[in-house]
């Protein structure tokens, strides 16, 4: 019979886990904001969840937007007046109340091409850059009535090399940042600054890439020139998009990240994946069986990868591109198999780090494990491989140990599981036959 064999090792810490199970879009929805997956969101336990216009442009629009948030340019920026903030306040404490810290955005959601009223060069970028800071001293310092929302991360204007997120020239968004950035910079040295969600790198290893998306590596090259060379500004992080043909992929372009920054003097600064998914959710492939099992490959190679963050994409229940859950033809919550591999992860990343584990086959089997103080957990999925699979729990005498199964299609993509608690760990060893595409989540006390 054919075995493989995954090593835990519950020794000692190998790193801390990196926030790869993060979120875009808040935990309430619709115009405003009447669905409501606060529970949800806590079930996957995201650190971050981004803020952003992704498959929810209307709401985006009157919900983060500046042009919403400070309706009138020609008023004085120094007052609390000037601002509304009503609305932005409902879409962060809805995020807070799922206990996630904000990655805040600061720009304008994209916008059809005949229109293109916001989403150009302000005509005055010193009085923009002072309204970013007042908005982020309404959420950090309690300026006018606001909050101590203690935001770590501000993404300067994203989505600027795509058609519908930037229409001045490349070089004013490059002025604009160096801007923005540098007076964010002076006021809240403390905040991490960055942007601007690039496309990504996808006509790098794919002969097929749209003139658009080959355009992405020029507009980073040229940014990257400008901020270093030409006009000194601060890059905490860099964020870029990934949809990715193969989870494999993720950590191709994380290596294309981390060398386009070490070339121009960026050695530490975050790589960040501003919107992740995979290719194949454009034709509801995460209703298929095997769509859970590379969604946790995906998540998996990320936290063995160069990505320093992760933000799933399309979290909005009405989007057809949302893997993890969506709204019946009745309104009540329907939860795919993938959704529950989400919660895995956010089960794990409530422990305190990484620790060694190792398969015999990378491309039959994926595993991540780690600890706690009394505890530790251990997700694997297996690829194309059908047989036995033990695992080998070492470092730690721990004595049962909790298993859930995850297999996907079924009833509309929901899934089949299979569950057992407090079983004996016997010899430090679990035996299980597993067959192709399946996702398993063990946690050993």
């Amino acid at each position: 019979m054919i075995k493989r064999t995954v090593s835990i090792d519950f020794s000692r810490k190998n790193g801390k886990l990196k926030p790869v199970n993060c979120l875009n879009n808040g935990p309430r929805f619709g115009m405003d904001l009447e669905l409501d997956f606060t529970e949800q969101y806590k079930e996957m336990a995201p650190q971050f969840v981004r803020l952003s216009d992704v498959e929810a442009p209307f709401a985006a629009s009157r919900y983060l937007d500046i042009h919403c948030i400070f309706p009138d340019f020609d008023l004085d920026e120094r007052f609390e007046a000037s601002y509304n903030f009503g609305p932005t306040d409902r879409l962060l404490s809805a995020v807070k109340d799922s206990g996630a810290d904000i990655f805040l955005r600061l720009g304008e959601s994209r916008e059809p091409y005949e229109i293109a009223k916001y989403t150009k060069m302000p005509r005055d970028p010193e009085k923009y850059a002072r309204i970013c800071e007042k908005i982020i001293a309404h959420y950090n310092t309690r300026w006018a009535n606001g909050f101590k929302y203690n935001i770590k991360y501000v993404e300067i204007f994203p989505d600027v090399d795509t058609s519908a997120g930037w229409r001045s020239s490349p070089r004013e968004y490059y002025e604009l940042y160096a801007t923005v950035a540098n007076h964010i910079k002076s006021v809240f040295p403390k905040i991490k600054v960055g942007g601007y969600s690039s496309g990504g790198f996808f006509s790098l290893n794919h002969y097929n890439g749209t003139p658009e998306e080959k355009s992405y590596i020029d507009f980073l090259e040229n940014f990257l020139t400008y901020i270093t060379r030409e006009n000194k500004a601060p890059l905490d992080f860099f964020s870029w998009k990934c949809y990715a043909e193969s989870p494999e992929e993720i950590s191709l372009h994380a290596n294309y990240a981390k060398s386009y920054l070490g070339q121009y003097g960026l050695k530490k600064t975050q790589s960040v994946i501003s919107e992740f998914n995979l290719k194949d959710t454009e034709k509801g492939a995460f209703l298929e069986r095997k769509y859970p099992s590379a969604f946790a490959r995906a998540m998996i190679i990320a936290q063995k990868s160069n990505v320093d963050m992760m933000f799933y994409s399309h979290l909005d229940p009405a989007s057809p591109y949302n893997s993890l859950y969506a709204l019946n033809h009745r309104c009540d919550k329907h939860f795919y198999a993938a959704y529950h591999v989400m919660t895995a992860f956010g089960a794990l990343s409530s422990l305190d780090g990484v620790v060694d584990s190792t398969e015999d086959y990378r491309t039959e089997i994926y595993s991540l494990a780690a600890m706690g103080e009394k505890s530790g957990a251990c997700v694997f999925s297996t690829s194309d491989y059908s047989g036995v699979v033990e695992i080998r729990v070492t470092g730690r005498e721990y004595t049962n140990y909790s298993i859930k199964g995850i297999i996907g299609g079924g009833d509309e993509g929901c899934g089949f599981f299979t569950e057992e608690r407090g079983l004996p760990l016997k010899n430090n060893t679990v035996t299980l036959r597993v067959g192709k595409n399946e996702v398993y989540f063990l946690t050993f006390s």
